[in-house]
């Protein structure tokens, strides 16, 4: 079949046919899932390269530039899987008090959702319900907070890479 090419397969295991196919044996025989190796829902491979696929990708970013909310998703995803995350019980009740105080958890995801480079300020603050400047004020809350916990810093900035 002149159609099937094969080279870049059996490159991986030495250009030898019987090595191929021996890996390939094992691979079924784990019962493994194809899908266990899809990381962000896009990048199929180790963490490791997904991580330097979202590190290019954030290099690279422009707003004329889709690649990066195909990535992550649209802001209601993610934003609802951060404030679970940050271990919001029922994220959407963040949503329906709106203009209540500020919640911690909610300035923490407005700070991630901000610095994800991905959605604006005004984007934020729509799904929040609150304006545009409010967001950046609550990106300043969550800042200050992260600079006096350093633990929590470190969390945010682990969350950072996984999103």
């Amino acid at each position: 079949m002149p159609w099937l090419t094969t080279d870049l397969l059996l490159s991986f295991h030495g250009n030898s046919r019987k090595r191929t196919e021996r890996a390939h044996d094992a691979y079924l025989a784990r019962g493994a899932n194809i899908f266990e190796d899809l990381h962000y829902g896009l990048f199929l491979g180790t963490k490791q390269y997904a991580e330097q696929c979202l590190k290019k990708l954030k290099i690279e970013k422009h707003p004329e530039k889709p690649q990066t909310r195909r990535v992550r998703g649209d802001l209601p995803t993610v934003a609802l899987r951060l404030l679970t995350v940050l271990g919001e019980k029922e994220p959407r009740n963040l949503l329906e008090s709106r203009r209540r105080a500020p919640r911690p958890p909610r300035d923490l995801a407005m700070y991630l959702l901000a610095h994800l480079g991905t959605f604006t300020h005004r984007e934020i603050g729509e799904f929040f319900g609150v304006g545009y400047t409010a967001v950046t004020e609550a990106v300043k809350r969550a800042a200050s907070a992260l600079a006096r916990d350093r633990k929590l810093k470190e969390r945010m900035e682990r969350l950072l890479i996984d999103f």
